[in-house]
């Protein structure tokens, strides 16, 4: 009897706070403050963590955003199974290991294997489609790092997977992701050379055919591994002007981005595929390109705008 009490008062309870709160006009500040309670508590540490870390205003907006989001994608039962699972600490929906296996990849995967709950995939779908800070909060290191205990946002481009640094290049549809530089270039000796001969910029692909003038493409390549690598690579400047030389450059770049960054792998995001590379020999022979980069063109507002750029579908 006592049980049957406790639920009719329950339920008594329950129907005279729907009456009072259907009276009220839908701006009132109490469905902020309840709707906090039952989304924003459990999300708490996870935003917390990732605002802390990042500590600018994409990050609270990313809070924001994910906060008025979640309740969009179901029905009120699969939120609230979804939001009890994401309180607990523990719980991670990523597969951290197939994300960035130790050897790296040879060609991209089903970024739908990653994440297994559904719910999770939708909301990671969600963030990554949607979300945009506006300085440099990329979308896909937001949903990781929100939505895994194992992934943690440490600087702009960079996470963390089971404490392994690692760089994100990230494609919101177009896949054209980041290019793989950041460093500064000092163009003029090269440029000097390309214009006693009249031309105006010089790709990676050009390096595969022969220089118009052997002698000065020896200097040629000489000056552009100083401006790129700081000092003559023998390597490179032996497969000038041969078939072959497009990989043994971006291989290059790659090493030396990644040496830079001191960073152990580069994670591509695409909308439907991902892609995990720890070295420049996987990264010229098995990721994309958009772009294959460019070796030398004066009229670039930034550097980076030579390198490489990869492509994720």
């Amino acid at each position: 009897m006592r049980a049957f009490e406790i639920i009719t008062e329950d339920a008594k309870t329950k129907s005279m706070v729907m009456r009072s709160l259907n009276k009220l006009p839908d701006d009132a500040p109490i469905f902020q403050d309840v709707y906090k309670q039952i989304i924003g508590e459990p999300l708490g540490n996870r935003l917390g963590n990732y605002i802390n870390t990042r500590g600018d205003q994409d990050a609270i907006s990313a809070a924001k955003w994910l906060v008025a989001a979640i309740p969009t994608l179901g029905n009120a039962q699969e939120v609230k199974e979804f939001i009890g699972k994401f309180a607990d600490p523990s719980y991670d929906p990523i597969n951290t290991k197939a994300l960035a296996p130790k050897g790296g990849m040879t060609a991209p995967a089903d970024i739908g294997s990653l994440v297994l709950d559904p719910f999770a995939k939708k909301l990671f779908d969600k963030i990554f489609q949607e979300f945009a800070g506006k300085n440099d909060a990329g979308p896909g290191e937001a949903a990781l790092a929100i939505l895994s205990p194992k992934i943690t946002y440490s600087s702009p481009g960079d996470i963390s997977i089971n404490n392994v640094k690692v760089e994100v290049k990230a494609s919101k549809g177009s896949g054209k992701a980041g290019r793989i530089w950041d460093m500064p270039l000092n163009q003029k000796p090269m440029t000097a050379i390309l214009q006693s001969l009249g031309i105006a910029n010089f790709s990676v692909l050009d390096g595969e055919q022969p220089f118009p003038d052997p002698k000065l493409g020896k200097k040629f390549i000489k000056e552009a591994c100083i401006c790129w690598f700081g000092g003559s690579v023998p390597e490179i400047e032996k497969a000038f002007g041969k078939a072959g030389f497009k990989n043994i450059w971006q291989a290059h770049v790659f090493d030396t981005y990644k040496a830079h960054g001191k960073w152990t792998g580069m994670l591509a995001l695409g909308v439907t595929t991902y892609q995990y590379i720890i070295s420049g020999q996987e990264f010229a022979a098995s990721m994309k390109k958009a772009n294959q980069g460019t070796i030398c063109r004066p009229a670039a507002k930034q550097s980076r705008e030579l390198a490489p750029q990869v492509f994720i579908a």
